[in-house]
């Protein structure tokens, strides 16, 4: 979460009431695809810029933000954080090493 969305009185005791800027879903065996499609739908109403779903079966990534089509990227694409966190980039083929 970004420092600009954080409460300026400073954070409180337990939960925010914030949606993170970017969740990260690794899909698993055991969860539906229907499942993992509606809380991908839910982070951005909720106010989450940037969702990313790792497929570890498929090495993929799919990049889902607000308004925008998921882009979808093999192991021979790099992962960047964007204006969500800049500076960030990973090759999507080491989150499979």
């Amino acid at each position: 979460m970004s420092a600009e969305r954080l409460p300026a009185d400073g954070l409180p005791d337990g939960f925010l009431e914030l949606a993170p800027d970017l969740i990260v879903e690794v899909d698993s065996p055991y969860e539906r695809p229907n499942e993992v499609r509606a809380k991908v739908a839910e982070w951005p109403e909720a106010g989450t810029r940037m969702v990313v779903v790792v497929y570890p079966r498929a090495k993929t990534a799919a990049v889902h933000r607000p308004s925008q089509e998921p882009v979808t990227l093999s192991e021979q694409d790099t992962l960047t954080g964007d204006d969500i966190v800049p500076g960030f980039s990973v090759a999507v083929g080491e989150l499979f090493a």
